[in-house]
Order: structure tokens, then sequence, then C-alpha cells
């Protein structure tokens, strides 16, 4: 059990990673990814903090996408047709790409693997810090319930003033 607690704690400081660098290269400075790798100096091995913004950002990305290939050991992939599975989008000339991870961890490493290379936005709630994919531009909270919560919260504090 303690492995699994490690090891997901694992993907969540490489998601932060992940986000990290992309703030970064958006805001054209790598200060965000610093704080980062000061937050979590376990990783810091992945890119040299005395290094300049581009080599930092380019370090970072080609260390993260050795670490996260090592995690898919193991996992293979295939090609399927459309045409036999029930999907939306299905016919002959339509393909998909399977995985088949050999275990649970293997499975959660593909998909954070398939976000990243398809550029998916992972955000930061507001209301409780996990990370999530928006759903629009403008979702701030993970969940609806989330949202709830924190316009709860907010107007519980106005009412002690």
């Amino acid at each position: 059990m303690a492995e699994w607690w490690a090891e997901s704690r694992m993907i969540g400081i490489l998601q932060e990673v992940y986000v990290g660098l992309k703030d970064s290269i958006r805001e054209g400075s790598a200060s965000t990814l610093r704080s980062v790798y000061e937050r979590f100096p376990e990783v810091s091995k992945l890119a040299p903090l005395d290094a300049d913004d581009e080599q930092l950002s380019e370090e970072t990305s080609a260390n993260l996408a050795e670490v996260i290939t090592l995690k898919l050991e193991g996992c293979q992939l295939g090609l399927t047709s459309s045409v036999y599975l029930d999907t939306e989008v299905r016919g002959p000339g339509i393909f998909f790409v399977l995985q088949r991870p050999p275990n649970l961890l293997s499975a959660i490493y593909v998909h954070l693997a398939q976000f990243m290379a398809n550029r998916a936005p992972i955000e930061e709630c507001v209301g409780c810090g996990r990370m999530f994919i928006p759903e629009s531009g403008k979702q701030k909270y993970c969940t609806k319930s989330c949202a709830s919560t924190s316009r709860w919260r907010r107007w519980k504090a106005r009412q002690k003033r």
C-alpha cells in the first residue's frame, strides 16, 4: 500500500512539473517551473536549476518524457478499426490506437502521457487545489460541487464580518 501512495504522489508531482512547464512557456519565463522544483526537491534532478530559462525548460521537457516513458514499460500499443466498435465515429478508414497496459499503474501513466501529448489544458482548481481538465475555457473549479462549496465558504466568511 505504501508503494501506491508513493507512486500516486509521484504522479501528482509530475503533473505539477508539466503544468509548471506549460505555464513557464506561456509566460516566457521559467520562474513558475523553478517554484515547482522548490516545492518538490525530490524531482529537481529532472533539470539543471542553475541553467537559463530556455535550457531549464528543454531539459525538463526531455526528462519528463523519459520518466513517463520508463513508467510505461510493458505497455503494448495496437491499432483497431472502428468498424467493430460501438463508437460515435465509426466506419472504414477510421482507426483508434489501443493501449494495453499491464497494470493499473501503467494505465494511469498512459492517461497522463495522452494528456501531455494532446496538450490537454490541465488546470488547478481554485476551490480545492486538485488538478483537472476543464470542459470549457472559463471553468475554474473541478466540479459543480466544489464551486458550490467555495461560494458557500465565501458567503459564510462575509456573514462573519
